[in-house]
């Protein structure tokens, strides 16, 4: 089965397709986490099924390194900010503007 992943198409091997308005959609987040750590490959678990994934990139492996090495260099000095991407994305304008004022009275 291949599936569409936060702008990644995965290849989840020996998976055939699911319904996932009755199956617990968990692995998804599992895969993400992955990738945003640098990862192109892992084994995800579905009903008590281990099931192993790839990414199938559209991009070459050199571009996809430095976008991995970049996004792995944004999310440390997030974390030294104490802040979070999920933060920053889901924010409102105004919040975006409190998290700047915040930071630049500390």
């Amino acid at each position: 089965m291949t599936k569409t992943i936060t702008g990644h198409k995965i290849k989840i091997i020996g998976l055939e397709e699911i319904d996932l308005k009755t199956e617990d959609d968990t692995y998804i987040c599992d895969i993400n986490e992955s990738i945003q750590a640098g990862n192109f490959t892992g084994t995800i678990n579905i009903d008590d099924n281990f099931y192993e994934w790839e990414l199938e990139s559209s991009i070459n492996p050199d571009e996809m390194e430095n976008l991995t090495y970049e996004n792995k260099k944004i999310r440390d000095f997030l974390q030294r900010l104490e802040l979070n991407s999920d933060e920053i994305i889901n924010a409102s304008n105004d919040e975006l503007e409190r998290m700047i004022k915040g930071l630049k009275c500390s």
